[in-house]
């Protein structure tokens, strides 16, 4: 199974922080180092890829598909095309690294989910996002990620006829878009 990470970049990621200043860069590496950390525990590194359109200097360590930055979802699109060039990509998972509980049980139900149905869907606390998303065969369903993105995939996957099954953890659902977010996490 391959695990694509998106990020937008040092400088872009967690705009919605932007009244931490320099304080913000550091958040969001750590939170998204011990994603990235976490899903490898589970996976093995070499099948966890960051897709930025920014590979900057301080990601050069990481495993990471540049894309073009038009988007979320075009940018998973073109992450999808460029690891199915490499390599047989079977089922594939998407992970937003903005979870700062996660931890390897959350991958390991996700997956085991995906067994048992041909997409997983794991929303935010409010079931409004999609915080992961898992498919077998790997793009049986488009990306639709955000906004009222959990909405969208389980109507998509109703429209296609597609079985899905919906993972709700802790570490799946608290993502940290705010301030007050990060707080609750003692991150700050």
């Amino acid at each position: 199974m391959h695990f694509l990470l998106p990020f937008k970049g040092v400088e872009s990621a967690k705009s919605r922080w932007s009244e931490l200043g320099t304080k913000r860069h550091h958040l969001v590496l750590q939170i998204l180092r011990q994603n990235l950390k976490t899903v490898a525990s589970v996976v093995g590194l070499q099948n966890v890829f960051l897709v930025t359109p920014d590979p900057s200097e301080v990601l050069s360590d990481l495993p990471i598909l540049k894309v073009d930055g038009k988007g979320l979802n075009r940018d998973l699109c073109q992450a999808h095309e460029i690891l199915t060039a490499q390599t047989e990509v079977s089922q594939l998972a998407v992970l937003l690294p903005d979870l700062p509980a996660l931890v390897a049980a959350d991958i390991q139900s996700v997956i085991s989910a995906l067994q048992e149905k041909p997409v997983v869907l794991c929303p935010d606390r409010e079931d409004f996002g999609t915080n992961a998303l898992a498919m077998r065969p790997a793009g049986i369903l488009d990306f639709l990620f955000e906004g009222a993105s959990f909405s969208r995939h389980s109507e998509a996957c109703q429209n296609l006829g597609l079985d899905y099954a919906v993972v709700r953890t802790e570490g799946l659902a608290h993502d940290c878009d705010s301030v007050k977010d990060l707080e609750s996490f003692c991150l700050l």
